[in-house]
C-alpha cells in the first residue's frame, strides 16, 4: 500500500469509533457501509452494495433485528482487503469479518446480486450510497411470509411500500410481482397503504387490517 493509501486508511481507522458511539438506525450501518466502501475504492475496486437487514433499516427508517452488515462484493479481493485494514479479521470456519473494538460484523453473500434484482444509487445526509433497490426489498420480504409466514417481514414489506412510495419504480416490482407469484400478499398491503396515504383510513385502521390480514395469511402459510 502506498504511502497516500496508509494515509487515507488511517483516517478511516480514526473514524471507526463513532460507529461505537451510534445507537440509532439506520445510521450506523450507513456508516460503516461508508467506511468499507470508502476502502474499496481507494484500492481501486468496485463499491460493495448494501443488502439485507440494513438495506431494510434504511428503506423503513427504523431499528431492524440484525445485528450485521450484509454485502453484495462485485471486487471480493479489495473489500476482504479493505475489512482488513480497517481492523476486520474472518475467524476460521466462520462467515463474518469481526471487528470486535466497535462490536461490528460484515458479511458478503456473494459477488453479484441476483438476476432479478437491481441496485440503488442515492445520497443520503451527504453520504452516497449503493443498496439493493426497494423493490427488492419488498419482494424478498413477502416471498419469506409466505413461505415461512413472518409476519415481521410483511410488516417491513408495507413499511417500506409506504415510506417509499416516491422512490419505487412501481412496473418494476409489479413485474417481480407477478414473476414471483406474490400478488395474493402484495394487493391487500398495495390497498392498505394506498388507502393510508389518500386519508381513508386512520393509523389504527390500517394497523388493524395489517393484523387482520397476517393473522389470515399467517394461518394459509401454516396449513
Amino acid at each position: 500500500m502506498e504511502a497516500t493509501e496508509e494515509k487515507i486508511f488511517k483516517s478511516l481507522i480514526e473514524r471507526l469509533p463513532v460507529c461505537r458511539e451510534m445507537d440509532t438506525s439506520p445510521e450506523r450501518h450507513i456508516y460503516l457501509h461508508w467506511l468499507i466502501t470508502k476502502g474499496v475504492t481507494l484500492l481501486g475496486g468496485e463499491r460493495p452494495i448494501l443488502v439485507g437487514g440494513g438495506a431494510i433499516e434504511f428503506y423503513t427508517g427504523i431499528r431492524f433485528a440484525t445485528g450485521d452488515l450484509d454485502l453484495i462484493a462485485p471486487d471480493r479481493k479489495s473489500t476482504t482487503l479493505a475489512l482488513e485494514a480497517l481492523g476486520f479479521e474472518k475467524p476460521p470456519n466462520f462467515r463474518h469479518f469481526v471487528n470486535r473494538s466497535i462490536s461490528a460484523l460484515v458479511e458478503i453473500h456473494g459477488s453479484k446480486l441476483k438476476a432479478s434484482e437491481q441496485p440503488l444509487e442515492l445520497v443520503y445526509r451527504k453520504v452516497p450510497l449503493l443498496l439493493v433497490s426497494p423493490e427488492d426489498c419488498i419482494a424478498d420480504r413477502l416471498d419469506s411470509y409466505r413461505k415461512f409466514g413472518s409476519t415481521l417481514d410483511f410488516l417491513n414489506a408495507f413499511l417500506i411500500s409506504y415510506h417509499q412510495m416516491d422512490r419505487i419504480e412501481e412496473p418494476h416490482l409489479v413485474e417481480m410481482i407477478h414473476r414471483r407469484k406474490l400478488w395474493d400478499f402484495y394487493r391487500p398491503l398495495q390497498n392498505i397503504c394506498r388507502e393510508l396515504v389518500c386519508d381513508e383510513i386512520g393509523v389504527d385502521e390500517a394497523a388493524a387490517s395489517l393484523i387482520h390480514f397476517m393473522k389470515k395469511g399467517t394461518v394459509e402459510c401454516a396449513f
